[in-house]
């Protein structure tokens, strides 16, 4: 029990979802339908659908730079054992692979992520100059940032990790972990400002419900400690903040159900513009048509997303650390923490001499993965596309979940019925990795991390996303034809 609560402190943004990267397959392009919309909210009034009814989507997305699992059978593919494990994990009935887990033990610090997203029954319609969606959504994001390589090793191994013993550690830099689940109800709305025989602008916003299920999150800004064995730790200061807000029964850690499992509400906002160059002056703004679609040559657009938190305050524990005298606590070897509760109190007294002596409210916020996002989109002869995206990171709180920042160059091939993209990204701005998607009628599959299903690289990360949907597609005006037909 011990060892498994350690192992959560650190590894929650690895194991409790389980943002891929904003799924670029399904994002990107003029068939992305409620999909560009998580991008950029004004994308709705460039798609060539007029109706696009979204029945299930979903992405799995998860990232690490300490945790690797490997399968204990020689024959059996690394990572797709692995995959193996994550679905019989959640399925029952199922026996998964027989995995291993191996560190890294190396002295760089340790970040996490995870980004779950599962999107049921939205819509878009298109209506002249005008475009209206609304999508449901639940979503699970959790971070780790900064860990330092004594606190992973410790938290992973437990407390016994003798090379580690009778080192006085110090950290004074920021160590974050956060973990957030919600669902999201998402009204969008997107209007084209100007259009002429060229050019085309629009812009959009997305506001967004949310109803909170679980929040976790631990804050250190300075730490001083030293373990001399597995059954002692000397904490020589901490400054730290912590909270939770679990649908679980805290003095036996039983599932509440899914009769009450909101511990919170929030909204969340999306804001959004694009700039298109149309790309032939015979081709023009035609008013008499409900749904009509304008090709161009290249197409622009910033925006901002996940602008918004939740305020937990249901069966809701704060906690603040402020030790600045040397405490021993002791006696660790011989403690069997049996429930949330009792490991929280165990802790307080030891630091506090009191079981409520951490506690500092019952309600906290939790920001969501905001993000700022430029896209361009080049259109080389109406059946080939470049594109490129690039999403920054916003952070504006230290309690909030954070999404890696990367950019992805994208070459695409688009036609109604078929359509190919292949991702190149730089994620976190440093990690190279390549991506594929295929969408056939309106059944698109893909990931970002293709060399996971090959085994071609340690099992450090997966990425997988898919969608099913019903469209109806845009018409287009010719002037020299001046009749119209179906793209």
């Amino acid at each position: 029990m011990k060892k498994i609560l350690n192992l959560a402190i650190f590894v929650a943004a690895l194991s409790i979802a389980t943002i891929a990267q904003d799924n670029i397959g399904l994002a990107t392009g003029n068939f992305s339908g409620i999909h560009g919309a998580f991008l950029n909210p004004a994308e709705i009034a460039n798609s060539k659908l007029y109706l696009d009814l979204n029945l299930l989507s979903g992405n799995l997305f998860f990232h690490n730079n300490y945790i690797r699992i490997l399968p204990q059978r020689e024959n059996l593919n690394q990572n797709m054992g692995t995959i193996g494990v994550l679905v019989g994990s959640v399925m029952p009935g199922l026996k998964p692979p027989t995995m291993e887990t191996l560190d890294k033990y190396t002295t760089e610090y340790k970040h996490g992520y995870s980004n779950f997203r599962l999107t049921g029954p939205s819509i878009i319609y298109s209506f002249r100059k005008h475009a209206f969606a609304f999508h449901t959504s639940f979503r699970a994001h959790a971070s780790v940032l900064a860990a330092p390589y004594d606190i992973a090793k410790f938290s992973y191994v437990g407390l016994h990790f003798s090379p580690q013993h009778h080192i006085n550690y110090i950290h004074p830099n920021r160590v974050t972990g956060v973990s957030a689940g919600w669902t999201e109800f998402g009204f969008v709305y997107a209007n084209t400002l100007r259009q002429d025989y060229n050019q085309k602008i629009t812009a959009g916003i997305t506001m967004k419900g949310l109803l909170g299920y679980h929040g976790i999150y631990m804050h250190s800004t300075n730490a001083s400690y030293m373990i001399p064995d597995r059954d002692t730790i000397h904490i020589y200061h901490l400054d730290a903040i912590a909270g939770l807000s679990m649908p679980v029964d805290y003095n036996n850690n039983d599932f509440f159900g899914i009769k009450n499992p909101v511990r919170g509400t929030g909204f969340a906002m999306d804001l959004g513009i694009t700039y298109s160059r149309l790309s032939d002056k015979r081709w023009r703004k035609i008013d008499h048509l409900k749904h009509h679609y304008s090709p161009y040559v290249f197409r622009i657009g910033l925006s901002l997303i996940d602008m918004g938190m939740i305020h937990f305050n249901k069966h809701s524990r704060r906690l603040l650390f402020d030790i600045n005298d040397t405490i021993t606590w002791g006696g660790l070897a011989g403690i069997d923490f049996i429930n949330t509760n009792h490991y929280i109190d165990t802790m307080s007294l030891a630091l506090t001499n009191d079981k409520l002596g951490l506690d500092d409210g019952t309600s906290f916020n939790i920001f969501l993965p905001s993000a700022a996002v430029l896209q361009i989109d080049y259109n080389i002869n109406n059946t080939f596309y470049a594109n490129l995206v690039w999403v920054h990171n916003i952070s504006y709180t230290p309690i909030q979940v954070s999404r890696p920042s990367y950019i992805a160059i994208t070459p695409r091939y688009e036609k109604d019925r078929l359509g190919i993209s292949m991702p190149l990204t730089l994620f976190r701005y440093r990690e190279p990795r390549l991506g594929l998607a295929i969408r056939f009628y309106n059944f698109t599959i893909g990931t970002s991390k293709l060399g996971t299903f090959f085994g071609s690289s340690d099992f450090n990360g997966f990425s997988f996303y898919f969608s099913v949907k019903y469209s109806l597609l845009k018409v287009k005006f010719k002037r020299d034809r001046w009749n119209c037909h179906e793209l």
